[in-house]
């Protein structure tokens, strides 16, 4: 999933509506949300306060943390996950564990 996709996915899980990439002067600008007084899209990817805000409004809400912590220790490779992981691991184990991660296929070349 790339992260645009990623960011996308994580804001309409916390509630985000009408959410889009739009392009800006450096390519892809963050998303807006009308919705929301316009205020930029958290930084998932990169923010563990965002992340932390998404946790609580889904992760928590639909008590699904200790999933969310077996992901988490998974992708980290390690039982202290929760602990450690950075901004784009979480963010990757929230989507994986509401099933919202989606693989990119590989396209053939021929």
């Amino acid at each position: 999933m790339n992260t645009d996709k990623q960011r996308i996915a994580i804001a309409e899980a916390c509630g985000w509506t009408d959410v889009r990439v739009r392009v800006g002067i450096s390519g892809f600008s963050p998303c807006f949300d009308p919705n929301k007084d316009a205020t930029r899209l958290p930084d998932y990817l990169n923010d563990l306060n965002a992340m932390h805000e998404a946790e609580k409004a889904t992760i928590v809400k639909l008590q699904l943390g200790q999933r969310y912590h077996e992901v988490l220790d998974e992708l980290c490779g390690n039982d202290h996950g929760v602990y450690h992981a950075t901004a784009a691991q979480r963010a990757e184990a929230f989507l994986k564990t509401l099933n919202l991660w989606t693989e990119t296929p590989c396209t053939p070349t021929s």
